[in-house]
């Protein structure tokens, strides 16, 4: 198991990980959510627009999910599950097999599954 939170390999291998709102005020969970939304969705248009290839795109949590929708994400290309928080994790992530699915999608699509294991492992 990696020793930091270092997430730098995952996007070295492609991964991209973005929350809906990227700030919140202290004890209240989504309260920033307005401030980011159309941020958001501009992103997700961008990547989906610019993008060479076919990505495989993952909504944890019903938000992330609306956004999903609203910028027409291919349901072929999308992972779905309740967010791995510790507030929610047990109303679903337990057990959907998020990166099972995607390594699916992607070897579907034609291309490299991801070793989610071995890209965090720290350098000795």
């Amino acid at each position: 198991m990696p020793n930091d939170a270092n997430l730098l390999p995952w996007v070295k291998e492609g991964v991209f990980l973005l929350n809906t709102a990227l700030t919140v005020l202290t004890g209240k969970p989504l309260s920033h959510m307005e401030i980011w939304n159309q941020f958001t969705i501009s992103l997700l248009n961008y990547i989906k627009k610019n993008h060479k290839g076919k990505l495989v795109w993952v909504f944890w949590g019903q938000k992330a999910q609306m956004l999903g929708n609203l910028c027409q994400i291919e349901p072929s290309l999308r992972v779905e599950s309740s967010h791995p928080s510790p507030f929610s994790a047990k109303y679903g992530f337990f057990g959907s097999r998020p990166f099972s699915k995607v390594n699916s999608l992607l070897i579907e699509s034609g291309q490299k599954a991801i070793d989610w294991l071995t890209i965090l492992k720290p350098k000795i």
